[in-house]
């Protein structure tokens, strides 16, 4: 039975008081007053009949004081008793309320007991040294403990490892949770099962408090997070890593780059980073396919991988640009000396040949390096400054690298205006085109002519070729270019088709890789042979050999198509590629032209003699005509003679020529002289 509340119980009746007495006897004293009162309103000799109606006032004063006290007493008797029923009632009403609420709270009671056996979530009390002193069924099953074997343990002992995966020390966290419970009203972290599986718990949590206010316990209630959280770091993935080479992309490099800056300037250290950039990637990589270029990525990334060491950060920039940086410390020497063994070592490891799907292909890198602070405070100068160092190596000859020095920011800055200014070049008509012959070994006569490009530059004068041509494939200008080269070779070539000049004589014209892959370009030649009225055998387009087996297919169907409109096809710079010399036989080729470093140690080295020869003999087997280039000396030129290479093209037979100078040349052909030294220009006039 639940006991009354103390509160309600009725107070203990006071002693009661008689009124009704006291009503009686002011009624009986007052009646003597009437008798008084006339006996003086008719005394004798004098009445006083004042006095006489001041005793009947009094009197009836008195009286009607009783008799209202009596209604009175009346009254208050009846709101007496009315009031005690009401409390009586509201008594009756409370208790009831209260038993009902007990009721009530024993239900929730219960209630509260079945919740926390049967959630789906982990329930946790825990004092605030650590020890744990409950928890429910669900989160005993989902760490892999019974009762007796977590109850009385510390959470650093069971749930919750020393150091995060992401390292954060979790036993200070454990510690600081317990000083400021409000500051971890809601938080995340790692924590382990039994069995050693890490996972990740969102924690609800709530201080618990004595009636001093002093926290003694905290109430925390878990849910797994772990697939929220793979799936967050997926995306992390996907947002801070390069997908190709899994390795960090340019927005983590960069956030790597600022926190290392902040570090060495707190520290007052000094720490190197280097720009790496593959020399000519783009002509693999449209020649042998993306897919090839991709694989050639990958690998280049785990050998680049192998160079660096715990602390560094490598990272992939995009295409085939990457940036390092290098740990630091207060020796600058030490720093110098480490960044110089390190980019050693990575153009070794870009220099090994890849194997690319059975092709081996040779790449090399050029490197720029720049050290903090001398070389920028910032995390764009650095960067930018060594992308102008990286560039410089290029210029110098490749396959190096090269520290930042202040004065390669004026080169940087000519090196941009001059792309502005090669935009231009096309729409101010400063290109032209030069010619040079290509001379049968047989009778000296000039069967073929190669039309090379020439930039006039108002303020540089004649820009050569080697060094405009890198601009225009960095700035992804070559198509254009390569296309106004075909366009006015084809119209010369029908210019003196038509007058008969230069009789069958052929006319070729080098496409860039990325232009040979446009499937417009066989409409884009037809067009130009029909405008100009130009029979397609008179025009030979010249292509790499990677080019024509690039993996994607475009290439090849490309050549077929060439060859099937009549266009003549050459494969350039032959036994610098990737191809299997027994699938020349396969391809729609018509000529051959053995690259010059053939031949330019052909009177020198035996070996290369040897390897001269072998082309010589196998493009004979074939059936295929052979072209010498870069010939510069008798000796060369007696040599490929002798082996019975078809035709041959360089310095000492002509060098390139302007239309007028051709035309005369081949007007008035005079035998080879051989006059001069090596090395010398040696011409047919």
């Amino acid at each position: 039975m639940v006991p009354e509340p103390s509160h309600l119980a009725t107070p203990p009746a006071g002693p009661k008081v008689s009124r009704t007495s006291f009503h009686n006897l002011a009624i009986l004293s007052a009646l003597p007053l009437l008798p008084l009162a006339a006996h003086l309103y008719q005394a004798w000799p004098r009445p006083d009949p004042w006095l006489a109606a001041t005793l009947l006032a009094q009197t009836a004063v008195i009286v009607g004081i009783a008799l209202w006290d009596r209604y009175l007493q009346n009254d208050c008797r009846l709101a007496l008793e009315q009031m005690q029923s009401h409390l009586n009632h509201r008594h009756r009403q409370l208790e009831e309320q209260y038993i009902r609420q007990a009721g009530e709270l024993v239900e929730v009671y219960r209630n509260y007991e079945e919740l926390v056996q049967s959630a789906n979530s982990i329930i946790l009390r825990w004092d605030t040294s650590g020890v744990i002193l409950f928890m429910n069924p669900f989160g005993l099953d989902f760490f892999g403990y019974r009762e007796e074997e977590i109850i009385g343990r510390n959470v650093m002992e069971t749930i919750v490892p020393s150091t995060e995966s992401t390292g954060r020390d979790l036993a200070y966290m454990i510690e600081d949770i317990a000083q400021n419970p409000d500051d971890y009203l809601h938080n995340e972290n790692e924590n382990v099962k039994a069995d050693g599986t890490r996972v990740w718990i969102a924690w609800a949590n709530k201080a618990v408090q004595d009636a001093e206010g002093r926290t003694t316990e905290i109430l925390s209630i878990g849910s797994d997070i772990t697939e929220k959280k793979r799936y967050e770091q997926q995306i992390f993935q996907l947002a801070h890593h390069d997908n190709l080479t899994g390795l960090p992309n340019r927005m983590l490099f960069m956030r790597r780059l600022e926190e290392r800056i902040a570090e060495a300037s707190k520290q007052e250290e000094v720490f190197a980073l280097l720009y790496l950039d593959l020399d000519r990637f783009k002509p693999i990589n449209d020649s042998l396919g993306h897919h090839s270029g991709d694989l050639l990525l990958e690998s280049l990334a785990r050998r680049l991988e192998a160079c660096v060491f715990p602390g560094d950060t490598l990272a992939r920039m995009g295409g085939d640009e990457f940036t390092m940086i290098l740990c630091g410390c207060n020796d600058l020497h030490r720093v110098v000396e480490r960044v110089q063994m390190v980019a050693g070592q990575l153009l070794g490891a870009v220099a090994d040949p890849f194997n690319i799907n059975g092709h081996r292909v040779f790449v090399s890198a050029s490197i720029g390096i720049v050290l903090y602070p001398m070389d920028g405070r910032e995390a764009a100068e650095l960067l930018k400054n060594a992308d102008t160092a990286m560039y410089q190596a290029k210029q110098q000859g490749k396959n190096r690298f090269l520290f930042y020095e202040s004065h390669m920011n004026a080169w940087a800055a000519e090196h941009l205006k001059l792309e502005t200014e090669l935009r231009q070049a096309l729409q101010r008509d400063q290109f032209s085109l030069v010619y040079q012959p290509i001379m049968h070994l047989g009778n000296g006569s000039v069967e073929a002519v190669e039309c090379l490009l020439r930039w006039h530059h108002p303020r540089l004068g004649d820009v050569p070729p080697e060094r405009f041509i890198p601009i225009a494939e960095e700035g992804g200008l070559i198509p254009a270019i390569s296309e106004w080269t075909l366009s006015r070779a084809v119209s010369q070539a029908a210019q003196w088709h038509h007058q008969g000049m230069l009789g069958d004589i052929l006319m070729t014209v080098n496409l860039s890789p990325l232009h040979f892959q446009d499937p417009q370009l066989v409409e884009i030649v037809a067009a130009a042979l029909r405008r100009h009225e130009l029979p397609p055998s008179r025009l030979g387009i010249e292509i790499t050999e990677s080019t024509l087996l690039a993996e994607s297919g475009v290439s090849m169907r490309t050549a077929r198509a060439l060859d099937e409109l009549g266009v003549r096809l050459l494969i350039d710079d032959f036994g610098t590629g990737y191809s299997s010399l027994a699938r020349l036989h396969e391809l729609p080729v018509h000529m051959l032209k053995i690259d010059r470093s053939f031949i330019s140690g052909g009177n020198k080295r035996r070996s290369d003699h040897r390897l001269t020869g072998a082309i010589i003999a196998l493009a004979h087997s074939l059936g295929i005509p052979l072209i010498a280039e870069g010939v510069e000396n008798m000796a060369q030129l007696e040599f490929l003679t002798q082996q019975g290479c078809d035709y041959a093209q360089g310095y000492l037979l002509s060098r390139p020529c302007s239309r007028d100078e051709l035309e005369e040349r081949l007007r008035n052909p005079s035998p080879l002289t051989g006059a001069g030294q090596e090395g010398e220009n040696r011409s047919l006039g």
